[in-house]
C-alpha cells in the first residue's frame, strides 16, 4: 500500500508547547465553571440575588479573581469591585430579572429575600442568577476554619441532558492511573454514554488523518467510562506525560479493534510500529507531528489505555498486575501544586522568561452526583498551604447527601 507523503509543520520549541498548554488547561478547568453561568434550575426566589457574610464573600471572590485571562474570573472581579467594605452581612436582589452589571450590594440582609437561613442553610454564602429561558443557576459556597474553600452548584438534570458533564447514576469503572505525580485526574461515566465516534464529523480532518470513526471508539466496544490523567514532567522531557483510559465490554474484540485501526493509520503514515516488552502493547514512532508525541498503547484485562508516548505509560504505571482504585461517582481533581512546579521544571529546562501562573489553590476536587432531578456538583479548594488540621486532605471530598448541602464543620 503506498503511504500518503505529507508535511509536517514546524514543530513548536518545548517551553511554547507547555506555556500554550496549562494556558489551555486553565480555560478547560474553569469551562465547567463558566458553563454554570449559563444555565440552571428553576427554583428559588425569582430574579438575581446574593446574600453573605461580607468577609467569606470576599475571600472568596479574590482566590476566583486570581484566575485572569478566565470568563469565571472576570466575572469574581467585577463582582468583588461591587462590594460595599466593611459590611458584615451583604446582599443584593433584583426580582425582575438579571441585576445589572453595576447594580451595588446592600450592606445588610435585604428583607425582600425573607429569612436569610432559609437560603444559605450552613453555608456562609449563596448566590442565584436567572439564565436561558427560565432557568437559574444556584450556587452555595463557604470556608472551613482551616481555609478549605467549599461550594455547590445544584443544576437541573434535564438542563444537562446528553452533555458529557452529566454523569450517570451508576459509579465509573475502577480508575487505572497511579496518583504518584498525576497534576490532573478525570474520571467520567457520562449519563448519554460514551460513544467517540459520534463526537467526530464524517469527512473531517481528524477522522481522515486518525481514523477516528473507527471500530475501535464506538460505544459498543466502550464500556462508558473515560479515564484521563496529566502527570509532572522532567527535565529531560518537559512536555507532560498524560494518558487516555476507556475500559472496554470485551477483551478480544477492542483487541482486535485496535489492530484494526493501527493498520489503517499505517495505510495513511510512513510510521514504526514498536511492540513493547512485557505487556500487550505497541508504541507508533516517526510522527513528529507534536512534541514527544509518539502514541503507545497498552491493552490490559479491562481497559484500553492510550498514552501520548512510552513515557506517559511509565508515569501513569499502566500494568496489568498493578493496584487499581475505585470511586463512587464521577470526579475532577486537580494538584496546582504540582503545576505550580512543572511550571518552574520548565521553565528552568527552557530558560523561558514568560511570567509564572499563580494558581490560588494547592488542590481542587470537582465530585458530581445525581440527586433525585438534580446534579449536584461540589466543589472543595485546598488553600496553596494547608495546615495539618484539615481532614478533607486526607479524606477526600465528601460527596454523600447532607440535609442542606451544608460546609461541614470541623
Amino acid at each position: 500500500m503506498t503511504s500518503t507523503t505529507l508535511h509536517h509543520p514546524r514543530p513548536a520549541r518545548r517551553g511554547d508547547a507547555w506555556r500554550t498548554f496549562r494556558r489551555l488547561l486553565v480555560l478547560v478547568l474553569c469551562g465547567p465553571c463558566a458553563f454554570f453561568l449559563s444555565c440552571g434550575s428553576p427554583q428559588r426566589p425569582s430574579g438575581e440575588w446574593w446574600i453573605a457574610e461580607g468577609s467569606a464573600l470576599r475571600d472568596t471572590l479574590e482566590e476566583i479573581a486570581s484566575l485572569t485571562g478566565t470568563k469565571v474570573g472576570e466575572f469574581a472581579q467585577t463582582t468583588l469591585d461591587r462590594l460595599p467594605a466593611d459590611c458584615p452581612r451583604v446582599s443584593l436582589h433584583c426580582p425582575d430579572g438579571a441585576c445589572p452589571t453595576d447594580a451595588p450590594f446592600e450592606c445588610d440582609f435585604t428583607e425582600s429575600l425573607g429569612p436569610p437561613e432559609a437560603l444559605l442553610g450552613t453555608w456562609n454564602w449563596a448566590h442565584q442568577r436567572p439564565v436561558q429561558d427560565n432557568g437559574t443557576l444556584m450556587v452555595r459556597g463557604g470556608r472551613s476554619p482551616s481555609g478549605v474553600t467549599r461550594s455547590e452548584i445544584e443544576v437541573t438534570a434535564s438542563v444537562l441532558a446528553g452533555n458529557f458533564l452529566a454523569p450517570s447514576t451508576d459509579p465509573p469503572a475502577t480508575a487505572v492511573s497511579t496518583p504518584k505525580g498525576r497534576m490532573v485526574h478525570f474520571l467520567v461515566r457520562p449519563e448519554a454514554g460514551l460513544n467517540l465516534a459520534a463526537l467526530v464529523a464524517d469527512g473531517s480532518w481528524s477522522s481522515q488523518l486518525f481514523s477516528l470513526k473507527s471500530e475501535l471508539f464506538e460505544a459498543t466496544t466502550l464500556e462508558g467510562t473515560l479515564e484521563f490523567a496529566l502527570y509532572e514532567p522532567s527535565p529531560q522531557s518537559v512536555f507532560p506525560p498524560f494518558i487516555l483510559a476507556v475500559p472496554v465490554t470485551h477483551r478480544d474484540r477492542a483487541r482486535a479493534a485496535i489492530d484494526q485501526f493501527i493498520d489503517e493509520i499505517r495505510g495513511r503514515w510512513p510510521i514504526e510500529v514498536t511492540p513493547l516488552e512485557d505487556q500487550d502493547g505497541q508504541c507508533l514512532t516517526n510522527l513528529e507531528l507534536l512534541p514527544a508525541l509518539a502514541p503507545c498503547y497498552v491493552m490490559t484485562d479491562r481497559a484500553l489505555v492510550l498514552g501520548w508516548n512510552f513515557g506517559s505509560l511509565r508515569a501513569a504505571g499502566s500494568d496489568p498486575a498493578g493496584e487499581p482504585f475505585s470511586v463512587d461517582s464521577s470526579h475532577l481533581e486537580v494538584d496546582f501544586a504540582a503545576l505550580s512546579r512543572a511550571d518552574d521544571v520548565v521553565r528552568a529546562a527552557t530558560h523561558s522568561s514568560y511570567p509564572k501562573l499563580h494558581y490560588p489553590w494547592s488542590t481542587v476536587r470537582i465530585g458530581a452526583v445525581r440527586e433525585d432531578k438534580e446534579l449536584l456538583f461540589r466543589l472543595e479548594a485546598l488553600p496553596m498551604e494547608p495546615t495539618n488540621s484539615d481532614p478533607g486532605r486526607e479524606q477526600g471530598l465528601d460527596l454523600s447527601p447532607t440535609p442542606h448541602g451544608g460546609l461541614l464543620e470541623e
